[in-house]
Protein backbone atom coordinates (compact mmCIF):
# COMPACT_ATOMS: atom_id res chain seq x y z
CA UNK A 1 0.00 0.00 0.00
CA UNK A 2 0.88 3.64 0.17
CA UNK A 3 3.18 2.87 3.62
CA UNK A 4 5.31 1.11 1.85
CA UNK A 5 6.51 4.33 -0.12
CA UNK A 6 7.33 5.85 3.66
CA UNK A 7 10.41 7.16 3.87
CA UNK A 8 11.51 6.07 0.10
CA UNK A 9 12.92 9.75 -1.24
CA UNK A 10 14.65 10.00 2.00
CA UNK A 11 16.52 6.41 1.05
CA UNK A 12 16.77 7.78 -2.34
CA UNK A 13 18.86 10.73 -1.72
CA UNK A 14 20.15 9.82 0.94
CA UNK A 15 21.95 6.76 -1.66
CA UNK A 16 23.09 9.73 -4.00
CA UNK A 17 19.72 9.81 -6.31
CA UNK A 18 18.77 13.22 -7.66
CA UNK A 19 15.16 11.96 -7.26
CA UNK A 20 12.84 9.42 -6.79
CA UNK A 21 10.20 8.16 -9.87
CA UNK A 22 7.57 5.72 -8.68
CA UNK A 23 5.22 4.16 -11.28
CA UNK A 24 2.64 1.86 -11.26
CA UNK A 25 3.96 -1.42 -13.66
CA UNK A 26 0.71 -3.34 -12.62
CA UNK A 27 -0.84 -3.20 -16.16
CA UNK A 28 2.21 -2.79 -18.09
CA UNK A 29 3.74 -6.06 -16.72
CA UNK A 30 0.22 -8.13 -17.12
CA UNK A 31 0.22 -6.98 -20.48
CA UNK A 32 3.69 -6.90 -21.60
CA UNK A 33 4.96 -10.28 -19.32
CA UNK A 34 2.26 -12.17 -17.83
CA UNK A 35 0.19 -12.66 -20.85
CA UNK A 36 2.56 -13.86 -23.06
CA UNK A 37 4.49 -16.06 -20.84
CA UNK A 38 0.89 -17.95 -20.30
CA UNK A 39 0.05 -18.24 -24.12
CA UNK A 40 3.58 -19.27 -24.58
CA UNK A 41 2.86 -21.98 -21.94
CA UNK A 42 5.79 -21.10 -19.59
CA UNK A 43 4.75 -23.27 -16.81
CA UNK A 44 7.23 -25.42 -15.11
CA UNK A 45 6.44 -28.60 -14.05
CA UNK A 46 2.98 -28.04 -15.14
CA UNK A 47 1.99 -26.16 -11.84
CA UNK A 48 4.40 -23.46 -11.07
CA UNK A 49 4.09 -20.11 -13.09
CA UNK A 50 7.80 -18.44 -13.73
CA UNK A 51 6.91 -15.44 -11.80
CA UNK A 52 10.41 -14.86 -11.16
CA UNK A 53 11.53 -14.77 -14.60
CA UNK A 54 8.66 -12.94 -15.75
CA UNK A 55 9.19 -9.88 -13.04
CA UNK A 56 12.98 -9.64 -14.62
CA UNK A 57 12.63 -7.33 -17.59
CA UNK A 58 10.59 -4.95 -15.14
CA UNK A 59 12.97 -5.29 -12.02
CA UNK A 60 15.64 -4.21 -14.79
CA UNK A 61 13.33 -1.55 -16.57
CA UNK A 62 12.79 0.11 -13.45
CA UNK A 63 16.52 -0.08 -11.93
CA UNK A 64 17.88 1.54 -14.89
CA UNK A 65 15.12 3.82 -15.45
CA UNK A 66 17.20 7.15 -15.33
CA UNK A 67 19.21 5.44 -18.27
CA UNK A 68 16.26 5.18 -20.53
CA UNK A 69 15.29 7.87 -22.25
CA UNK A 70 10.85 8.34 -22.44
Amino acid sequence: GIQELDGLEAKAKASGASQLVVRDLKEEFVREYIFPCLRAGAIYERKYLLGTSMARPVIAKVRFFPLIAF
